[in-house]
C-alpha cells in the first residue's frame, strides 16, 4: 500500500530499503480493476521490486472476490468475477504462487440478508475451482477474521468447504485450498495470550494444512489492550514487547 506513494524520492527509498531488510513476504492486492491499459502499471513495479529482492508474494482479492463474488446473482456478474480471476491470476503466474482468493468470507455473509447456507459455500468454492484452474500449482489461501476472539468459529466453513471433518477422510483428498489463514488483529486492540494461539493453531492443525497468520496488526496508538490478562494501553513498547513474544 505504501510502496511508491510517500512524499519524496528519499522517503521511498527509505521505505523500501526497510521493507527488504525486515520482510521475506509481501501481499499484493488486487481491488476492483481499473479501466485502461495502466491498471497494471503500479503492481507490475512491486512484483518487479520483490522478485529482485528475492521477497515472496500473496496475492489477494480485495473487492470483488472478498465480497462482491459472495453475493452476484446474474451471469453478467458471475463472469466479471471470473474474468478477474483469470486475468490476474494468469498474468502474474510464476512470480506470484500463494493467493488469497475469498478472504474473510464468513465474516461478511454475516452481514447479509441473503439465507448463508444457500449461498456460502457453493459461491467460495466456484471462485477457487476457477482460480484452479487458471493456475493448477497455485498454492490457495482460505483466511478467516476474529479466530483468536472466537476459536471453533472457521472450523465448520472449513469442513463445508474441504469437503467434510479432518477426522472423517484423508488430508488432501480432494481439497480446494492449501493454506489455513488466520488473522491476528480483530477486535484491533486484542492481545491474545501465547497460550491462546498455540491452542488455535492446534486446533487447526487437524486438518493437516500449513497455517499462515495473514494479519497481524499491534497498535500503539494509546488504545487500551483488550481480551487480556495484562492491563493498561498499547504503546510502542507495549507493541514491540508484544511482538518479540507473539514470533517466538
Amino acid at each position: 500500500d505504501l510502496f511508491e506513494q510517500f512524499g519524496t524520492p528519499r522517503e521511498n527509498e527509505k521505505y523500501k530499503q526497510y521493507f527488504a531488510r525486515l520482510f521475506n513476504d509481501a501481499t499484493i492486492g488486487f481491488d476492483e480493476p481499473e479501466s485502461g491499459p495502466a491498471r497494471y502499471v503500479h503492481t507490475d513495479e512491486i512484483v518487479a521490486w520483490c522478485r529482485t529482492h528475492r521477497i515472496t508474494m500473496k496475492g489477494c482479492f480485495e473487492s470483488r472476490c472478498n465480497r462482491g463474488a459472495l453475493f452476484v446473482t446474474t451471469p453478467g456478474q458471475r463472469d466479471s468475477v471470473r474474468k478477474q480471476i483469470a486475468e490476474v491470476m494468469a498474468r502474474y503466474k510464476g512470480a506470484i504462487d500463494h493467493w488469497e482468493v475469498v478472504s474473510e468470507p464468513t465474516h461478511f455473509l454475516n452481514q447479509v440478508a441473503l439465507n448463508p447456507d444457500e449461498i456460502r459455500v457453493e459461491r467460495v468454492k466456484q471462485c477457487y475451482q476457477w482460480a484452479r484452474h487458471v493456475h493448477p500449482e497455485a498454492r490457495l489461501i482460505l483466511t478467516r477474521r476474529d479466530v483468536m476472539d472466537s476459536e471453533g468459529t472457521f472450523a465448520p466453513f472449513l469442513s463445508e468447504i474441504q469437503g467434510g471433518d479432518p477426522a472423517d477422510k484423508a488430508l488432501g483428498d480432494g481439497t480446494l485450498i492449501d493454506i489455513i489463514g488466520i488473522q491476528i488483529h480483530e477486535p484491533l486492540g486484542t492481545r491474545p495470550a501465547p497460550a491462546k494461539v498455540l491452542r488455535t493453531l492446534d486446533r487447526y492443525a487437524a486438518w493437516g494444512l500449513p497455517i499462515h497468520i495473514t494479519q497481524l496488526a499491534l497498535p500503539s496508538d494509546g488504545r487500551p489492550i483488550r481480551n487480556s490478562w495484562k492491563q493498561g494501553t498499547w504503546t510502542e513498547r507495549e507493541q514491540a514487547d508484544y511482538a518479540v513474544a507473539l514470533y517466538t
